[in-house]
């Protein structure tokens, strides 16, 4: 199975906001509410306007995309991903947290684990030649899949921090 990454262009505003609209794709991020039009326009200019890699406070976004799947609207677009370089405190500190969207008409096709791999990837490859961080993934405790897919990546759970589970994994 084909994924890989590809930097947020100008022709992903109209899929992110389709996921950004979608219940069941925000269930579990901030307040659980679907977007906004201006919250959308909001996160599609920081999208766009990328931060320098591995900046504290930066974001970096990207759309994933499988060769091997056929959509509705047929290119190849699955999910969504980005890596925000932050500083959680405590015993994570310094790291690079990543969170991801899987387009609900590909659940349960089995390209959750390739998708997180190929995000894990692109955050190794932009490390390359940097000092070691941790990659973190704060996942709500109601969502057991992707608790057991970044658990299969090769992610532990470290704790809680704002009522998420934290996942880390060294980079």
């Amino acid at each position: 199975m084909s994924v890989h990454v590809r930097e947020f262009s100008r022709e992903d505003a109209q899929f992110l906001g389709h996921l950004a609209r979608d219940p069941r794709v925000v269930r579990f991020v901030g307040d659980g509410s679907v977007w906004s039009d201006a919250y959308i326009a909001e996160r599609t200019a920081q999208a766009l306007a990328p931060d320098a890699w591995g900046e504290l406070g930066s974001a970096r976004w990207v759309t994933i995309r499988c060769d091997d799947v056929e959509s509705e609207s047929d290119d190849h677009r699955i999910g969504l991903a980005l890596a925000m370089f932050k500083d959680l405190g405590g015993d994570i500190g310094p790291c690079t947290e990543v969170g991801y969207w899987l387009d609900p008409e590909f659940w349960g096709c089995g390209l959750a684990k390739p998708m997180v791999a190929a995000v894990v990837a692109w955050v190794e490859a932009g490390m390359a030649g940097k000092e070691s961080t941790k990659l973190v993934a704060r996942i709500a405790p109601e969502n057991a899949a992707s608790a057991a897919t970044v658990l299969k990546l090769g992610f532990e759970r470290a704790g809680v921090s704002d009522g998420m589970d934290v996942f880390t994994r060294l980079v």
